[in-house]
């Protein structure tokens, strides 16, 4: 898991619930068996299940910032973005510094047509983590705004100047 403990990919989903469910059977306050397995049914779409994996680690650790932030992309994902953000935030409050909450929150501000809210998220994903500039040209793309678009990637090659990312980006 990243820092804030939230899930990275791994083995397929299907298979490895069969695993986790019988680590769960086995020791049921094990918190990280739980964000693992929110993990593997978020990426089989399976969001309601995600988000009752992601509840039951935060019952199990009130604080534990990848649980928030697990279930809010549950939520964001099932479309339910008034409520990803009270997620978002609190994994904030307990991982300040993690860039893809900032980030993920962002993606959450612009479905709800928060554009200033959205620009201030993406601000602070970049400033913690520069490597995502190149994604913060989007912003301007969504709204065909061209001009802030090569702006940004002008600014991401300033950052990286080899930047796969950003001459992808600024390609497409």
């Amino acid at each position: 898991s990243d820092r804030a403990g939230r899930s990275r990919p791994g083995r397929e989903a299907p298979a490895a619930l069969a695993d986790l469910d019988r680590a769960i059977q086995l020791q049921p306050a094990l918190l990280q068996a739980y964000l693992e397995r929110g993990h593997a049914r978020s990426e089989i779409a399976d969001h309601a299940a995600a988000i009752a994996d992601y509840s039951t680690a935060i019952r199990l650790d009130p604080e534990a910032a990848g649980a928030y932030l697990g279930r809010a992309d549950a939520l964001r994902d099932s479309d339910r973005p008034e409520q990803a953000l009270a997620d978002y935030a609190a994994a904030i409050r307990f991982a300040p510094d993690h860039a893809d909450a900032w980030f993920q929150r962002a993606i959450a501000q612009h479905r709800l047509d928060r554009f200033d809210a959205e620009r201030a998220d993406w601000a602070t994903a970049v400033r913690l983590d520069p490597d995502l500039f190149w994604l913060y040209g989007t912003i301007y793309r969504h709204r065909l705004l061209y001009e802030g678009l090569r702006s940004d990637q002008r600014t991401a090659l300033q950052h990286a100047p080899d930047g796969a990312k950003a001459l992808f980006s600024r390609g497409e």
